[in-house]
């Protein structure tokens, strides 16, 4: 198992997205450098679709919501403590 095994089970990680992660994670690295190459290294060519740009919003909003749900219920915690 390991000691990132151990540490995973002992953090209560889910295990269905970690494998879906290593699964998906070299298949995606390879298509980016692909799309990469064919762009001549420019990233930016990479979001001059609309969707592609609709897709890196909502990630950016799904990473940072939980984020900012917590510290918000953190506040309101203390705050009723107070």
């Amino acid at each position: 198992m390991g000691i990132v095994g151990y540490i995973l089970i002992a953090a209560k990680f889910p295990l269905p997205p970690i494998v879906i992660g290593f699964i998906l994670g070299s298949i995606i690295e390879n298509n980016f450098r692909t799309a990469l190459i064919a762009n001549q290294g420019n990233f930016m060519s990479l979001l001059s679709k609309p969707i592609a740009v609709g897709f890196l919003i909502f990630t950016v909003v799904m990473v940072a919501l939980p984020i900012l749900l917590s510290k918000m219920s953190a506040k309101k915690k203390a705050a009723a403590g107070v």
